[in-house]
């Protein structure tokens, strides 16, 4: 699932692999995931990489599976 959810949100592997469903948020009704440094285990290139990153309508089916 990594390859598909790097393609539709153009985040890196290792951003995403580092997720968890507390990452998953809701932002002026739009569904987004958190790509933050916060957390155990979790690193960041630099900083300034911490975003959020909108799922796309594409991605919903690939997510509600995962979770």
């Amino acid at each position: 699932m990594l390859p598909v959810m790097a393609r539709y949100t153009g985040c890196r592997v290792g951003e995403l692999a580092l997720l968890n469903a507390e990452d998953i948020i809701e932002k002026n009704n739009v569904k987004c995931l958190r790509i933050t440094s916060f957390g155990e285990g979790k690193r960041l290139k630099t900083d300034s990489s911490e975003r959020l990153v909108p799922i796309g309508e594409k991605l919903h089916p690939y997510l509600e599976s995962l979770l």
